[in-house]
């Protein structure tokens, strides 16, 4: 996911995949997150458990595959399929987030 603050949309409940990384390092009290990763963020270890920040710090050769328009994520930081200037505008907004990401 991409650390990017959700429209208001129609779920009010929704603040965001940042903010749902926190409440599950807190509820399931996560205490693993990697040397690598503890060092890089001391007081924010849930961005150890968030693929933006996490990947960088990853050693293992690996493939990424991440699309530009995930619905998941814009369904929800948009509150549903992007269909208003506004959430079309996000969604674009989201797709050059994750290129710039992708190419970093």
């Amino acid at each position: 996911y991409l650390d990017l603050e959700p429209l208001p949309s129609k779920y009010p409940g929704f603040l965001g995949f940042a903010q749902e990384s926190q409440a599950v390092v807190d509820l399931v009290n996560v205490v693993h997150f990697g040397k690598a990763c503890s060092a890089q963020y001391p007081n924010e270890k849930w961005k150890c458990i968030f693929g933006e920040y996490r990947m960088p710090l990853v050693q293992t050769p690996y493939l990424l595959i991440a699309s530009q328009y995930d619905s998941y994520q814009l369904s929800l930081n948009v509150g549903g399929f992007p269909n208003t200037t506004e959430a079309i505008e996000y969604a674009k907004s989201f797709a050059r987030a994750t290129k710039l990401l992708m190419q970093s």
